[in-house]
């Protein structure tokens, strides 16, 4: 099954690793580099699975994902950091999960669709 994915990073170079990772395995995926530009590509791409950084500049990962429920999106929403995250903040926000950068490619994987997803990858 083909998800659309939208990956909410600032960094370039982890945004594009991870969406070239994610259309590996055959998904479709939208990259936003700020919480603003995510709410705008969401409410047109409608994700099924949000990757979202949770130190972007101006509104933070936390914003980004109550932001998303309360305009009516409710996809599945992963927090990434290379900190600490608040567990509390995580669950009033909709997070269901964190990942730690840097993140792996079996963390990512099994985020997405757990351990046939590897199978159905180009980077297997």
């Amino acid at each position: 099954m083909v998800m659309r994915i939208l990956v909410v990073e600032d960094v370039p170079d982890v945004a594009l690793t991870f969406s070239a990772l994610i259309r590996a395995c055959g998904h479709r995926t939208q990259v936003a580099p700020n919480g603003n530009a995510a709410l705008r590509m969401a409410q047109e791409f409608h994700p099924e699975l949000v990757f979202v950084d949770i130190g972007l500049p101006g509104m933070d990962g936390y914003q980004v994902a109550q932001r998303l429920h309360e305009l009516g999106e409710h996809p599945r929403i992963v927090s990434v950091s290379g900190q600490d995250v608040d567990a509390e903040r995580q669950r009033e926000a909709g997070i269901e999960k964190h990942l730690s950068k840097p993140v792996s490619i079996d963390a990512l994987l099994s985020v997405i669709g757990g351990p046939k997803t590897r199978m159905n990858c180009k980077t297997a």
